[in-house]
């Protein structure tokens, strides 16, 4: 018996896979759609494969999720310690501050759920 959820549940995991694949990078900028945008979308594409995929799908998004979070932690401590000081930096910032809290949040429940 398949532990498929949809009919088409290889489609709708391929998308929330790109849904990842096309927001991770932004959701840290406050350019480009907007961190906002970016991540309601990788918050979709994260429940996606969460619910869908496999452990081994899992566990790629939970090291890949990590991979950001600590760009966007060293990012942070070099903008704490620069001396640009500028709007656009200072707008980064702020998003990233909140990008940080919500990716770390996924990193340790859903993380923590895969090696239960």
């Amino acid at each position: 018996m398949s532990n498929k959820i949809y009919s088409n549940h290889d489609e709708v995991l391929r998308y929330g896979q790109s849904q990842i694949d096309r927001y991770i990078e932004g959701i840290d900028k406050y350019e480009k759609w907007g961190t906002m945008n970016a991540l309601v979308c990788l918050r979709e594409g994260a429940d996606i494969v969460f619910r869908l995929g496999s452990d081994f799908d899992k566990e790629v998004l939970i090291s890949r999720l990590r991979t950001k979070l600590n760009q966007m932690n060293i990012d942070s401590d070099n903008y704490l310690t620069s001396e640009d000081k500028s709007a656009m930096s200072h707008l980064d910032h702020t998003r990233r501050v909140h990008a940080i809290e919500i990716v770390k949040s996924y990193v340790e429940i859903k993380g923590n759920m895969i090696h239960a």
